[in-house]
């Protein structure tokens, strides 16, 4: 005699099994901070899971392949935070995971002391990056530490560039530079709702739990290369050669030249200023022995020299009318000068990640410039070729006591 149905036999059979897969599925404890990032878009989610009497840390991370990279630090500020950065390899298909240490407002330094362990579900998968990770010793480090029984324990997060005019990071390497944050904020996250019985991490993570937003999310960009990409490229490529225009073409004054390098030069010492600064922001640059840096310095050095001996032989020409050495060397040097700056501009662009439409629109730019700039000067030289057998008796302006130049 039966003392089930079958029916009632397999119900039971399914809730033995739940009741067994019950405790697996709730064995992990989790804070969850999830940031939305538009309708189209993964959302930015990072989570913890601390195991008790442990000193480890479970933690996901994940976000959009829109951006560059994306971040996750300890603390309220960037001083002294520990910072895990997540990023496309080489290959565009893994993640590169670089766990960094930062000391201030400025790019944060691959710590290899910490023990980052790459778990199971961590790659590239649509458009979404994902970490899974242990790490065995991020609750106390060198300039800081967790709290572990804080049900508000601060953290920031952050996002690279994304797409536009900035390259998309693919690197293997995990001392990578990165280029400066497109979004930022923070958070709080409840430590002790993320302790839990067992190691590991939950198979997933569809809403927030344990955490809060702490202010909004700032929009940013990497403004001081922009300033410094445009006061440089813009004095070099478009001012300066305009200089020579107005001393060769129209209206042939010294008096506009003058002022026209005399501001040139004053721009460029603004973006000189500039790169120093951000010189300073990242690790690739901080010694300044880049060939973009050695350049600019180079050139800023003659970029002074050029202004003295301008100055020198106008002064001496004015007062003797005769002509020097100096002005015939400033008028070959400052054409060595502007071409040294615009190759320096395109190497420039290339070194600080601007993407290929950038570099690109830069060099069409330049040959455009350039192809007017040549056709405009040889155009001037015919006229005044033309204009000399024309009048024999007729003197080109530019020969007269007073200019001492010469087309």
């Amino acid at each position: 005699m039966l003392l089930f149905s079958p029916s009632t036999s397999k119900r039971m059979f399914f809730l033995a099994l739940l009741f067994q897969l019950l405790p697996v599925a709730y064995a992990f404890s989790a804070s969850a901070f999830i940031l939305p990032l538009g309708q189209n878009s993964p959302n930015y989610t990072f989570a913890l899971s601390i195991p008790k009497n442990s000193t480890d840390i479970y933690f996901h991370l994940s976000g959009p392949t829109d951006y560059s990279w994306v971040a996750v630090g300890t603390g309220r500020n960037m001083e002294n935070s520990l910072m895990v950065l997540l990023y496309a390899a080489a290959n565009g298909k893994n993640v590169t995971v670089s766990p960094r240490l930062c000391s201030g407002h400025q790019e944060p330094v691959y710590s290899s002391a910490l023990a980052v362990d790459i778990l199971n579900g961590t790659g590239i998968s649509g458009n979404t990056m994902t970490l899974n990770a242990r790490c065995s010793n991020c609750v106390h480090w060198g300039t800081g530490s967790l709290d572990l029984k804080s049900s508000s324990q601060s953290w920031i997060y952050a996002l690279g560039p994304s797409g536009g005019t900035a390259a998309m990071l693919r690197s293997n390497s995990k001392t990578a530079s990165i280029e400066r944050h497109s979004r930022y904020g923070r958070f709080t996250m409840d430590m002790v709702r993320a302790s839990s019985d067992s190691a590991g991490l939950p198979a997933s993570f569809a809403t927030a739990a344990g955490s809060n937003m702490d202010g909004s999310i700032t929009i940013d960009s990497n403004w001081p290369s922009i300033i410094h990409a445009l006061c440089l490229c813009g004095t070099f490529v478009i001012m300066m050669p305009l200089g020579v225009t107005f001393l060769r073409i129209f209206p042939r004054s010294v008096r506009w030249h003058w002022i026209n390098q005399t501001l040139s030069s004053i721009i460029t010492g603004v973006g000189f200023i500039i790169g120093i600064y951000l010189s300073t922001m990242f690790t690739k640059s901080e010694k300044a022995n880049s060939t973009h840096q050695i350049i600019g310095i180079m050139i800023g050095l003659a970029l002074i020299i050029q202004l003295g001996m301008g100055s020198w032989h106008h002064w001496v020409f004015k007062n003797t009318n005769s002509p020097t050495i100096f002005g015939r060397i400033h008028h070959y040097f400052g054409h060595i000068i502007i071409l040294l700056g615009i190759i320096n501009g395109g190497i420039g662009l290339a070194w600080s990640y601007a993407s290929r439409s950038v570099v690109i629109g830069y060099s069409i730019a330049v040959l455009a410039i350039c192809l007017v700039y040549l056709v405009a000067l040889w155009k001037a030289k015919w006229d005044t070729k033309h204009y000399k057998r024309s009048h024999a008796s007729a003197v080109n302006e530019l020969n007269q006591p007073g200019l001492g130049y010469e087309l």
